[in-house]
């Protein structure tokens, strides 16, 4: 009987706890737009209630190695915009990137990733293969469920924005 209780409680905890995550989750979108003249216009969906900060906007190679962009453009502006890039809710900012300046060329193969201020990476697999997109999702899996706090080994924490 107690062993049927203790289930039943430990069920109830895990609904609850996908619930609170549900609430307390942001919900990010990656979508990418491909541009004449070798850019791209990388859509960052805030699917969630609350405003989102990203820190850092990047992309990753087949060995899952990220390389961070320092400085990115508002596409609607046509002008710089410096990290933390504010994402109201229920909104898409799009981040204007050019190859060979800002991401790969075209012809080579990588993934893109968002990091936010609370640490979570958001992951799109673009022409990176399988096996590094996976590890990428892992991590951003891992980086989401633990608010920020851990990611796979190798992929680098929190970047913090420079002071100018």
């Amino acid at each position: 009987m107690t062993t049927f209780l203790s289930l039943a409680a430990f069920c109830i905890s895990l609904v609850s706890l996908h619930f609170t995550f549900r609430k307390d989750a942001q919900r990010i979108r990656l979508e990418v737009t491909p541009l004449e003249h070798n850019g791209v216009v990388l859509g960052l969906n805030n699917d969630s209630a609350c405003d989102a900060e990203i820190l850092s906007v990047g992309h990753f190679d087949p060995a899952s190695k990220v390389t961070w962009i320092h400085q990115v453009g508002n596409y609607r502006t046509n002008a710089w915009v410096q990290y933390p890039i504010s994402v109201k809710a229920r909104s898409m900012y799009p981040v204007m990137l050019i190859a060979g300046r800002d991401i790969p060329s075209k012809n080579r193969t990588f993934g893109y990733c968002v990091q936010l201020a609370t640490g979570r990476i958001y992951v799109l697999r673009g022409t990176a293969p399988w096996g590094a997109t996976a590890k990428m999702h892992a991590a951003s899996i891992l980086s989401r469920l633990s608010g920020g706090r851990w990611v796979l080994p190798g992929i680098n924490r929190v970047r913090l924005p420079s002071r100018n």
